[in-house]
Order: structure tokens, then sequence, then C-alpha cells
């Protein structure tokens, strides 16, 4: 028995910190191992987890989104560069939000730029989550709404036709910049649904089969029997029943955090990645992926390097070498790796709310998921976890033959 399966045995049982988690290696010819620990349930009669179990997985939504988008720059349908004005009308008229108290007084300009879909994939278009920052929740409450920190219901032009809170290019914060990519595909795509869209561009193409990933699991009571249970820390240390505010919503689909699907599901499109051929995207595009976003000194990757919160989840809180990231297209780049945790340079990841992280380094030919559910993100005792599978993930000698 290996050091992490002694360290992940201790953490999943009934008394444990996490109730289960499945942490999965994958290279170019497909997935390398699953390691599976505890169970869909604390209870001790609770099934095993397994390959079969859904899970939300919220923000690692986003590399699927990204990858469609993608797909539509590659078929000519839209440049990186270009405007999305005419696609998505709802965004072309916010306004700048201003604060100069902490949110207790706001004021508005009107932007002198246009958002591109360049900055929707990157969090570069000043479009953020309420929780982000304090002038959104006072602007949610003259308007007489509660913050929508992770809306659980609702239209994307609902939930996220909010002001933006600086030029559009000029910052980086975490925001909804992906569900309007999502809505940006499906409009280019004659309005189909994100899951078709998906179902038959992204996950049939590589080797998946039905019940597809899906953003309202009320729909597939199948894939709603095999959910994993997610849970939440308790002031004590200890665990108690969650909901997860993904997965669930009728009335629309959100690319940035809405869906849910097994590991064998997300690691074909990680594998995929990998590939010298991929199957979803042109070689040169999945090579920009891997390539920063932002130019030293912008004011976007200086936004991200002060949002470092919200990005140190990806490796259990276990920091890269100083202002050594920047971002790609579809997650965070560690351009030096984490050398602690023997994760390498050029590694591009990201995480959800619900605790899964990914990560894929082309240079090594290979990646990995760590799948569970578990709140709050940022929970110190699941940081441990994840950063203990990364280190022993990457430091293992694997071939990407």
């Amino acid at each position: 028995m290996s050091e992490l399966d002694t360290i992940f045995n201790e953490a999943t049982k009934p008394s444990g910190t996490i109730q289960g988690a499945i942490l999965t290696g994958v290279n170019k010819t497909g997935i390398t191992y699953s390691k599976r620990y505890g169970r869909n349930a604390i209870e001790s009669d609770a099934s095993p987890i397994s390959n079969n179990g859904v899970f939300k997985v919220a923000s690692c939504t986003k590399l699927i989104t990204t990858i469609a988008a993608l797909q539509c720059v590659e078929r000519g349908l839209i440049s990186l560069g270009e405007s999305v004005y005419k696609i998505l009308p709802e965004i072309s008229d916010l306004p700048i939000i201003h604060t100069p108290d902490e949110g207790k007084t706001i004021s508005f300009t009107k932007p002198t730029k246009e958002i591109t879909l360049r900055m929707l994939l990157t969090h570069s278009s000043g479009l953020a989550y309420d929780g982000m920052s304090p002038a959104s929740v006072t602007w949610r409450a003259e308007r007489g709404q509660e913050p929508m920190v992770y809306p659980i219901s609702g239209t994307v032009p609902e939930c996220y036709a909010t002001p933006l809170l600086f030029e559009p290019g000029e910052g980086w914060i975490y925001g909804s910049g992906l569900d309007w990519a999502g809505y940006l595909v499906r409009r280019l795509n004659g309005n189909i649904s994100l899951r078709d869209y998906f179902t038959t561009n992204i996950f049939e193409p590589v080797g998946r089969t039905a019940p597809f990933p899906t953003f309202d699991i009320s729909d597939h009571p199948d894939m709603k029997a095999r959910l994993v249970t997610c849970y939440e820390r308790t002031e004590d240390g200890g665990l108690k029943e969650a909901v997860a505010p993904f997965g669930e919503n009728a009335l629309d689909e959100h690319g940035g955090s809405g869906l849910a699907l097994t590991v064998p599901d997300y690691c074909a499109v990680l594998s995929d990645l990998l590939k010298d051929e991929p199957k979803l995207l042109k070689p040169e595009t999945v090579k920009q992926m891997f390539t920063s976003q932002f130019q030293p000194d912008s004011p976007a990757l200086q936004g991200l390097l002060e949002n470092s919160y919200v990005w140190l989840l990806n490796t259990g809180g276990v920091p890269p070498p100083e202002a050594s990231v920047n971002y790609g297209l579809g997650g965070l780049l560690l351009l030096e790796g984490v050398p602690e945790l023997n994760i390498p340079a050029n590694t591009l990841t990201w995480s959800g709310y619900t605790s899964p992280v990914w990560m894929v380094n082309r240079d090594r030919g290979i990646g990995g998921f760590f799948a569970t559910q578990m709140l709050p993100p940022g929970d110190p005792k699941t940081g441990e976890l994840i950063a203990a599978y990364w280190k022993e993930h990457f430091g293992k000698d694997q071939s990407a033959s």
C-alpha cells in the first residue's frame, strides 16, 4: 500500500475528512489508472464510490465550454479578438461600476472598449460573479435582489447581465465569461442546446456513450440515482450533507458551472488534449490553449496575481513560484509548475466549487483529475488531499506513449 493509499483510506473512513474521492491519471491513450476511495455517502452502508458515479463538476465545466468556443473559432464563426456584442446584445450596454468605499456607494461610467471572445474565455472582460465584488453586492441590493454568488436557477441573462468591474481587457476577475460563452456557442449554432452541442461535438467524438453529461439531472433519473452526495465541513471539522448548487437547472444551461458527469466522461476530454492529433481541436489550437494570454505587466496579469485565492484551490493552497502564472485558454497556466508538488512547468489547470480539480501537461504527456464533492471551496482538509494527490501523481515516472 502506498503512502497516498494510506492517506486517502484514512481520510475516507466513515469518521474521516471527506466521504470519497476518485484519483485518475490520463495520457494520450486514455486513463492510465483510477484509484477510488470511500463511498457515495458517509454512511457505512453506502455504496462504494465508482467511476459510474455522477459528479456536479461546477467550474470544471468551463474547460468544456472553452473547447466548444474554440471549435467555433476554427470553423470561422467568430475570432478570439472579435467583439461578441452582435451575438450577445444583452452585454453590449453594460456600464462599469465604481466604488470608492468598498461598496457603500457606487457610480457608473460607460466603457470605451468592447468585450471580445478572448476576454470572455480568460476572465478579463470585467464581468464578475457577485461574490467577487462589494460593488456588485450593493448593486444587487439597490435593485432589491440577493447576491448571486453561484446561481442555482434562472437564465444566463437574468443572472449575469451585471455591471463590469473594469474596462474590458484591463483587469482580471473571476466571473460569468464562460456562461456567456456558452450562450455564444448556442447562438452561433442555430440556438442548439448546449448539452446537445457538447454531446455531438465533444463527448461523442472522444468515445463517450449515453447517458451523456447534462445540465439538469432531474431530467435523467438514471444519472440522479448515481449522484455522489455532496458534503460541507462543519465548524467542528465534521461533515454534513449539502446541496451542490449545480447540474439541476431546468431553466437554462450555464456554461461556466452547470455540468453533471462521470469521471471517465471528463478524462476522455483531458486525454484528447494530450494527443498528437486531437479529435476535438486542431493541434495549433490546443497549443494556443497552453500559451499565455496576458502580456507581462498588463493589468489583466496583475489582476490574476492579486486574486490568487481563487486559483490556489487547484494546488491545495500550495503556491507556485512568485509571479510564475498566467492564463491560458481553458484554465490557469503554471509557467514554472509547483516544485513542492512535482507539478511540471507549463501545466494547465482549473477547479470547481465542489472541489474537483484537473491538470494537463503536454510536455510530460500526462494529466490528472481529482474528483470529490466537498464544500466549501478552499477547505483546508480537502486541500491537503489535493496537494498529496498531485505530489504523487506528478512524482511518478509515467509514460506518455
